[in-house]
């Protein structure tokens, strides 16, 4: 058994709000206050009817309506919860049947391929309301309200009116709260772990074990020899008492009646259960609570994990908050690792609801059990919304290759993506290292806005777009990726007049695929550059920059010749005989004559024309080391102070700060 769905109406950032849940994992990321603990709370009021104050309804909802739907009748707080049970004809035993009777509608029964097994859905429907009986001290107390203050002052005399009524959702008849004991066992560990939840379970299977017929003579037996023991201990202190309460009569006598002392042999065994840490090196045992918090995280997790499977039971549910709290990196990735296949394999029979900020939970998670929440503020409204990631994909070839895709590559770096404000998509390690630096050099601060920078090793960027394309939340993409333009043409020539008018396929194709979604935004080079390290190297307007850089990227056997020609064509083009590598004097001399003779055929851009052989030469010796040439940008600080943003990228950097 487990919940289907739920619908939430005016509780906290929640309203008009729907989610469907999968049989067993369920991962629920989102921003903070994206209403993540606030869900928890909802599946756990299944289990627990706990009183409200005024400030879990809908705030919005009591800002807008308070002076005037709320003035005639009073807010209330509405859950629906729809649940699946499958039965087995043949199972006499499913005790859960008469638990969801008050809830059963027999149009929601279908019989499965296999005939012995009946498909139930079965719906609740918990509202909070005001008692009936003061609805006429409710109205006549908002008469009187003049401004959303009093409002909130009025309404908290009324809290403690609220009473829960529970309903069969589908067919709208009343029950009592009583048909929820029981109906789900639903156990909650918050962020803040204690062992509470553990001893309760452990204690549970000693008592279980202890109540069997062999076991109960065993226990009694245990326990007088206990007592025995213990008054052979204290016999002498016994004897002392009893001399003393044997001196005086005050009239027990009379009454028939006499002091006798005993020990009382009518112990808990299970209290006595404890949990110690033993330090395997100092050979020494340590309570549970003097043990590191991280620790003490991951041990509490586990203990649950297998106490419930061995105790398997398939009306329970278990709510995770934050499992990745006081937990290193490593020990996350394992402990998720381990909860995935638990539920992969079904060993654990429960539904399992998890949120979550880490992406090292993520990355190990399937695709298909996360689910994305966020708080949407605008001008027009304020909601919660949610979005099952599985719903993004179809079962078209292209869409399940690009979920692969994402499986394998949505590690725990580019599991960022899944948790920021806006995401920034480029072909590789240079621009990602590059960016944060250039946005500050624009007067942004790359921490302040939640900016995931996601290296996607290539031009692989429809599997990463897949994921916001069509999501209810929506997030501002700017792709950067390279022109790839080749100026040699067909004739083996210099050809640098189609640049301009030159688009990519890859180009093309995406701009296809991201048509009509305005959150997108592509940019590649515009100023000469074939890629991020040659556009950035043509738009350096300090010319001992230039110099410094190409100097750096050089081997020792040109840097001397880079001493004497400079940044000069016409030097390089006279000396290349002087290069005494003799590989990079033949590298050198054909892409020498390329530009001299372009220079020759189109003299009105000679200047331009040189600038793009330096360029592609500072190009061709760093190509193989674009990670190590982008640190040198951004760790050296002269280089930092003159360096200058390609135009591309300060345009889309501009751009993905714009407000939506």
């Amino acid at each position: 058994m487990y919940i289907k769905s739920v619908k939430i109406d005016n509780y906290r950032n929640f309203d008009g709000f729907e989610i469907m849940l999968d049989k067993g994992l369920n991962v629920i990321i989102g921003s903070n206050n994206a209403g993540k603990s606030g869900f928890l709370n909802v599946i756990k009021i299944l289990n627990e009817l706990s009183r409200m104050s005024i400030y879990d309804f809908n705030m919005n909802n009591l800002k807008k309506f308070y002076n005037s739907k709320y003035k005639e009748s009073s807010p209330s707080i509405s859950f629906i919860y729809t649940i699946n049970h499958q039965v087995n004809i043949e199972d006499y035993n499913d005790e859960i049947i008469n638990r969801i009777l008050p809830f059963f509608n027999i149009d929601k029964v279908k019989v499965c391929e296999n005939e012995k097994i009946y498909d139930i859905d079965f719906s609740i429907k918990l509202e909070y309301v005001l008692d009936s009986k003061y609805d006429g001290e409710y109205k006549k107390a908002m008469k009187e309200i003049k401004c959303f203050d009093d409002y909130l002052n009025s309404f908290k005399l009324f809290e403690c009116h609220y009473v829960w009524k529970i309903y069969n959702a589908i067919n709208g008849d009343e029950t009592s709260t009583s048909a929820l004991n029981g109906l789900f066992i639903i156990d909650f560990i918050d962020a803040e772990r204690n062992t509470n939840v553990i001893y309760e379970l452990a204690k549970k299977e000693l008592r279980k074990f202890l109540k069997l017929p062999e076991n109960e003579t065993k226990k009694i037996e245990a326990n007088d020899e206990f007592a025995s023991n213990i008054k052979r201990i204290l016999k002498g202190k016994i004897d002392e008492l009893d001399q003393l309460i044997e001196k005086e009569d005050i009239g027990l006598k009379k009454g028939n009646v006499s002091i006798n002392q005993n020990i009382n042999t009518n112990v808990s065994l299970e209290d006595g259960y404890i949990i110690n840490i033993t330090d395997l090196k100092g050979n020494y045992n340590l309570p549970l609570d003097h043990n590191g918090v991280g620790y003490n995280n991951l041990i509490n997790i586990y203990l649950y994990l297998k106490l419930i499977e061995k105790d398997k039971n398939d009306f329970r549910i278990l709510c995770l908050e934050e499992p990745e709290a006081h937990l290193h990196p490593a020990m996350q990735y394992k402990l998720f690792k381990y909860i995935r296949d638990k539920c992969e394999n079904d060993s654990l029979n429960q539904q399992i609801i998890v949120t979550t900020h880490s992406t090292n939970v993520t990355s190990v998670t399937n695709i298909d059990n996360i689910i994305m929440f966020d708080y949407i503020r605008t001008e027009e409204n304020e909601k919660c919304v949610c979005q099952r990631l599985v719903e993004l994909f179809d079962s078209k070839d292209e869409d399940l290759l690009m979920k692969k895709h994402l499986i394998k590559f949505l590690d725990v770096t580019r599991s960022d993506l899944l948790f920021s404000d806006k995401i920034i998509l480029v072909e590789g390690v240079a621009e990602k290292i590059c960016f944060p630096f250039f946005m500050e050099k624009l007067g942004f601060s790359y921490e302040d806005e939640h900016i995931s920078i996601v290296e996607c090793g290539g031009k692989n960027f429809k599997p990463f777009l897949k994921l916001y394309l069509k999501n209810k939340i929506k997030k501002k993409i700017l792709i950067v990726t390279d022109k790839d333009y080749s100026y040699y043409g067909e004739d083996g020539k210099l050809d640098i007049t189609s640049y301009s008018s030159h688009k990519p396929g890859h180009i093309t194709d995406l701009e296809k695929f991201v048509e009509g979604y305005n959150n997108v935004k592509i940019v590649s080079q515009t100023n000469g550059g074939i890629t991020f390290e040659d556009e950035l190297f043509i738009n350096l307007q300090f010319k001992p920059l230039k110099y410094y850089l190409l100097y750096k990227s050089f081997p020792e056997t040109l840097k001397q010749y880079l001493k004497i020609n400079k940044l000069d064509f016409k030097n390089w083009k006279d000396n290349t005989s002087k290069i005494t590598n003799i590989k990079s004097q033949r590298k050198i001399i054909k892409m020498v004559e390329l530009y001299k003779e372009a220079c020759e055929k189109e003299p009105d851009k000679k200047l331009k024309i040189e600038e793009l052989f330096f360029a592609q030469l500072y190009y061709e010796y760093i190509k193989n080391e674009k990670g190590t040439n982008a640190l040198e940008i951004i760790s050296n600080n002269w280089v930092c102070k003159n360096v200058n943003v390609p135009k591309y990228i300060e345009e889309g950097i501009k751009w993905i700060m714009q407000k939506q």
